[in-house]
């Protein structure tokens, strides 16, 4: 998903990737939401 729809962007860790995508699931806050 990175690649294809951030290629600007490296490509995040498992540990980041994990976290953003329980930020997302959850509702959190704390950050602006991909796509």
């Amino acid at each position: 998903h990175m690649q294809t729809k951030h290629p600007g962007k490296p490509v995040m860790s498992y540990e980041m990737f994990f976290r953003e995508r329980q930020e997302a699931r959850y509702g959190s806050k704390s950050g602006p939401k991909c796509c």
